[in-house]
């Protein structure tokens, strides 16, 4: 279950890395037509240029959806039948609430299996949603991991609703995410953010080894 096709790369991934995955995206907009423009945009092979191409051209393994996941009762049902969910949508939870309503939502219906939360490290809001979302995980008995180290630059989390069955997380979390330069906590991500003078008192936090299972990695830069 893909929560924010936008422009169709997370769902991309997905059926090249596993093509006999059946994978349902969720937009508010018409997805394919989405895709189609930016292709005609960019130049891309003329087979990807209307909608109905770029249906083809993913394929009859992805479902394309448009509408909202939190009011259409069958979308939503099929989301909530999916093993592995990846939550990227707008970004801005202060400003138009969504992650955390979503997650409640999950857990009233009974979900079973595991969501990854991208961008978690992008902004303000997505650092304090974090927040919000590891308690929300330890208030509910669920899992919460921060796998930043193994997945997307700005930020990677999942939360393990199989109560263990499908993650065995093995990655060492990253140090914690601050709000711009506070060396405070995420809890603290709100107000205003510092000024520019604050912020070159900044001081980054040093990168250390990276540990999955018995191998280790050390970044470098």
């Amino acid at each position: 279950c893909d929560v924010g096709t936008n422009h169709g790369d997370s769902v991309r991934a997905w059926i090249s890395g596993s093509p006999s995955a059946l994978v349902s995206t969720f937009d508010l907009n018409d997805a394919p037509q989405q895709i189609a423009k930016l292709q005609r945009k960019r130049g891309g092979p003329a087979a990807t240029q209307t909608p109905e191409g770029v249906r083809e051209f993913f394929g009859s393994n992805v479902r394309f959806f448009r509408g909202n996941l939190l009011e259409d009762a069958g979308m939503f049902g099929a989301c909530n039948a999916s093993t592995l969910m990846l939550l990227d949508t707008l970004h801005e939870p202060d400003k138009q609430p969504f992650e955390v309503a979503f997650l409640e939502k999950l857990h009233g219906a009974g979900y079973k299996g595991l969501v990854l939360l991208d961008d978690m490290r992008l902004n303000r809001e997505m650092k304090k949603f974090w927040a919000v979302a590891c308690n929300f995980a330890a208030r509910h008995g669920y899992k919460a991991h921060d796998l930043t180290r193994v997945g997307h630059y700005s930020g990677t989390g999942a939360i393990d609703f199989s109560g263990g069955r499908l993650l065995s997380n093995k990655v060492e979390p990253m140090p914690p995410a601050r709000c711009d330069c506070e060396p405070a906590t995420v809890e603290s991500c709100s107000g205003p953010p510092p000024t520019g003078a604050a912020r070159k008192h900044c001081k980054p936090v040093a990168p250390s080894p990276v540990r999955c299972g018995r191998a280790a990695l050390q970044r470098k830069g």
